[in-house]
């Protein structure tokens, strides 16, 4: 009987193959036999006697040796099953083996739900010595039903919610060292003054940037910091003012009622200036209306103006009504002899930005601050700092009091400036009381 032998490829072939050739090599050596036989004692198709020796590889060294077996037709003894398998072996693996293929991006576990690879015949071997092929079906594809491998899910987050993309900005910023406060520098980590920002799941607030009475944040700058300082720039009615009595108009007014008693209070050092927070009965009436007076702060120089000449500081006290009305009257200060109330405030200075320092019960008395003559300037002006609200009554006091040298030489070496520069009056009228 002529052995059947296998087709050879010129590359080595994967394991999985190999066997399914000598399965079908066992199969087709059968039914050849069967046909040789002779009549009278037919062997059975279905069954195989088990070879005498197990089937495995002969060593390496012997490969070389085995023949393949001659076909001289009628003279050869047919071959042993055990012969032909290790015969068949010993053919593939004398051939040279392909390579498996390179496992594509869409074959990989992400993509085999949707993308599944067909699955070549598998050799199903029988607890009988028999052997019979199974040619499993190829996979489908999972529609509706739930499939072994679910896809994995893409990350939607942007590369600015990234945590590492974040530590890089905050990074970039600090290293930006004085630029880091201005406009220019929060555009250069891509962030806007005041826009919330992503931190993972949790929205955290920009870092606002600071206002300042010089530099890049200072005055000019206030309309640009924020939208809600706008009116620091497009304001009509903007405070303070430079006044002078040729246009003033000059005539009889009211007199201010001022109802000052000894409070208590505290004192805040904010960064720009010292606010004084004033608790406790103390009023301003004009106008019909009353103003509570809630807090102080003082500038150096002074904001105001009056016919040309400037003054050494100025203090703001401000006033608020029962509707939310705002009242400011302003104290202007020249240097002479030592101011009582500037003296208590002082005793308490705070030593650092947010420090704040309490009075002691009764230790503020805020009318030793106010000049004898209670003539005033009068008109409608805004905050003299963001947001620079408009539509406060400003009172000014037409005489200075005083301080002395050692008063103003301490704030000054608090706040060498912090005084805003003069805004245009406009069409707005300016009151001289007489």
């Amino acid at each position: 009987m002529k052995p059947t032998s296998l087709p050879l490829s010129a590359k080595p072939l994967p394991i999985w193959r190999a066997v399914a050739w000598l399965g079908a090599s066992l199969v087709v050596s059968s039914a050849a036999m069967a046909a040789d036989a002779p009549a009278s004692a037919p062997a059975p198709a279905s069954r195989i006697p088990s070879p005498a020796k197990p089937v495995t590889a002969p060593p390496t060294s012997a490969r070389s040796q085995v023949a393949a077996p001659t076909a001289a037709a009628g003279t050869e003894k047919p071959m042993s099953i055990a012969d032909q398998v290790r015969a068949a072996v010993e053919e593939i693996n004398a051939t040279p083996q392909t390579p498996p293929p390179r496992r594509s991006a869409m074959q990989s576990p992400r993509h085999r739900a949707t993308n599944p690879v067909p699955r070549a015949p598998s050799l199903a071997v029988s607890p009988s010595p028999s052997i019979q092929t199974t040619a499993a079906a190829p996979a489908r594809p999972a529609t509706g039903g739930k499939s072994a491998v679910q896809p994995t899910p893409v990350s939607t987050r942007s590369s600015v919610d990234d945590p590492a993309q974040q530590q890089y900005l905050r990074a970039r910023a600090a290293a930006l060292g004085s630029f880091a406060g201005t406009a220019g520098a929060a555009a250069a980590v891509g962030q806007r003054s005041g826009t919330p920002a992503m931190r993972g799941n949790k929205q955290e607030q920009a870092p606002e940037l600071p206002w300042a009475y010089s530099g890049d944040a200072g005055p000019q700058a206030w309309a640009k910091l924020k939208p809600e300082f706008a009116t620091c720039g497009a304001g009509q009615r903007q405070s303070p003012i430079a006044i002078d009595d040729s246009t003033a108009l000059a005539g009889p007014a009211e007199p201010l009622t001022l109802n000052y008693k000894a409070s208590n209070g505290s004192v805040v050092h904010t960064g720009r200036t010292l606010q004084v927070d004033v608790q406790g009965e103390n009023f301003l009436t004009v106008r019909g209306t009353r103003y509570r007076l809630v807090s102080m702060d003082f500038q150096q120089p002074a904001e105001e103006i009056i016919n040309g000449k400037s003054f050494a500081m100025g203090v703001h006290l401000l006033h608020r009504s029962e509707d939310g009305q705002q009242a400011m009257l302003a104290v202007l200060l020249e240097p002479g002899e030592a101011n009582a109330m500037i003296d208590q405030v002082w005793t308490y200075v705070p030593l650092d930005v947010a420090d704040r320092v309490a009075f002691p019960a009764g230790g503020l008395n805020v009318a030793s601050l106010l000049p004898q003559d209670p003539r005033y300037y009068q008109f409608f002006g805004s905050l003299t700092a963001p947001p620079c609200t408009e539509g406060v009554l400003w009172m000014v006091m037409r005489q200075p009091t005083s301080l002395s040298a050692s008063q103003l030489r301490l704030f000054t070496q608090l706040f060498p400036n912090n005084a805003r520069p003069v805004q245009p009056v406009n069409a707005r009228v300016v009151r001289a009381a007489q």
